[in-house]
């Protein structure tokens, strides 16, 4: 049986003249982004680029099971809340966690009139499984980080 074909992404990120923050570069994309951990800045930061990744990816998967399913979506509306104790990744103490404690995703949708609610849970159950994102939160996969001095 012949690999499965695997997608490369391929992300890079600098600090910005000045030190203030970075910019990420994605294909032909530049997102500016503030560095520091406190919520609330100006631009987003890396907590804030993860919650737009999943609700970034649960968007197109929604949008492609249902029109897989042949349900005409009239509004699509992904909203992601995430929590973090700071304290953890700042070294404030070692029994506190460093990363995510959760993750709450709602999917708010409109389909056309007369959709049956079967086909609507149907089409929830299959977007699930199809988010990549949200299957990667769920379970990580193996990381590799290389200090280049």
């Amino acid at each position: 049986m012949a690999d499965a074909p695997t997608t490369h992404y391929q992300v890079r990120a600098s600090t910005r003249p000045g030190g203030s923050g970075a910019v990420v570069q994605a294909q032909q994309a530049t997102i500016p982004f503030d560095g520091r951990a406190e919520a609330g800045d100006e631009l987003p930061g890396p907590a804030e680029l993860l919650c737009a990744a999943l609700a970034a990816c649960y968007d197109p998967s929604v949008r492609m099971v249902a029109q897989a399913m042949g349900i005409e979506l009239t509004a699509l509306e992904v909203h992601v809340q995430a929590k973090v104790d700071m304290r953890g990744a700042m070294g404030m103490g070692r029994d506190l966690p460093v990363g995510f404690q959760s993750f709450s995703t709602d999917i708010h949708l409109q389909a056309r009139e007369g959709t049956p609610a079967e086909a609507i849970e149907q089409l929830r159950v299959a977007a699930q499984r199809c988010c990549v994102v949200a299957h990667t939160l769920r379970s990580a996969p193996e990381m590799q980080t290389r200090f280049h001095a």
